[in-house]
């Protein structure tokens, strides 16, 4: 059977204690205090040789914090936890989580968030959805007791893709319940919670509909936006559009990527000028280490361009230097 969080806590103890690297010299200053929230995912498979060798493994993540600083609002990591089907967070992929506490490569997400006071967020997948969604309360309960033991701040679920791949109505209504059920037990113990979703219409034979809208209107947990990944400026917009105006602004993320081709001038321009013009507050990013050719815009996006001449009036969006 697959050992509690807390056994497996006391198993690893010295691999959680957080104790961080001494931090780079940051390329940037102190970012300045914002109420719009930056999240980024980080893969546990970063410190997989093949990945070491493109991207530069868990090191380079946390060099990208610490050149940021007060960029990011925390991170979400994909550290290698589950749910076992009676409700028991487990550790199901070790070489993720000691990939996440510094272990691996000497690098610990852990202990730089611990460090910035950013938040933390496991992403946590399920053995048994259906499981969940019949009875919820154990798992939350579970959460939020290594929730106390680790200083998570949340929990991110990454549905990778629509609710129910079959597009079947009755599965996406009990999806959206159990999500529900799950950020109201979270947010009981002073803890956030998301869930990953894109192709929502798919039941709707891909249109929008009246009865999806009332389901995206009523969420209480944080769905983020995957739609927003992909393909041209105009389908991003679309979907930006779609998202923000059927989702409450405090329960929508708008997820972008930098896996994906990189935007030009005019890609950057349109993204975040819509992101602003329609009130999102939080941007989740996958995934680090980022492309850096997205962080000035992050940054315009985050700070509303405060910092441009004329506090961004007549200058947000053409000064390409300024945020």
């Amino acid at each position: 059977p697959p050992l509690s969080f807390a056994a497996l806590l006391t198993m690893t103890s010295p691999a959680l204690s957080f104790v961080p690297a001494p931090p780079a010299s940051p390329i940037n200053p102190q970012f300045p205090p914002s109420d719009l929230r930056l999240m980024s995912w980080v893969p546990g498979e970063i410190c997989y040789p093949e990945n070491v060798r493109k991207w530069g493994g868990m090191k380079a993540v946390v060099q990208q914090l610490q050149e940021n600083p007060g960029l990011f609002t925390g991170v979400m990591g994909f550290c290698g936890h589950a749910f076992a089907p009676n409700g028991t967070l487990y550790t199901q992929n070790a070489t993720r989580l000691a990939c996440c506490n510094g272990t691996l490569d000497g690098a610990s997400l852990y202990a730089e968030a611990r460090r910035q006071g950013m938040e933390l967020q496991p992403v946590v997948t399920l053995d048994d959805p259906v499981a969940a969604a019949a009875n919820p309360d154990p798992y939350i309960e579970s959460f939020a007791a290594a929730a106390k033991l680790a200083g998570w701040s949340g929990l991110n679920i990454d549905w990778e893709g629509s609710p129910d791949p079959e597009g079947n109505l009755s599965n996406i209504i009990v999806y959206f319940r159990f999500m529900n059920a799950f950020a109201d037990g979270l947010h009981r113990h002073g803890l956030r919670f998301s869930s990953d979703v894109q192709g929502v219409t798919h039941p709707w034979n891909y249109t929008p509909n009246a009865q999806l809208d009332a389901i995206l209107g009523g969420s209480r947990a944080t769905l983020v936006a995957m739609d927003t990944y992909y393909y041209s400026t105009g389908r991003v917009l679309d979907a930006l559009d779609f998202y923000s105006q059927r989702v409450s602004p405090e329960r929508l993320g708008i997820g972008m990527s930098t896996r994906e081709p990189t935007p030009n001038y005019d890609g950057f321009v349109a993204r975040f000028h819509a992101l602003r013009s329609a009130g999102v507050r939080e941007v989740d990013m996958f995934v680090m280490p980022l492309n850096v050719t997205w962080l000035p815009w992050l940054r315009k996006w985050k700070n509303g361009c405060r910092g441009c001449p004329y506090g961004g009036a007549l200058s947000c969006w053409a000064n390409t230097s300024c945020f």
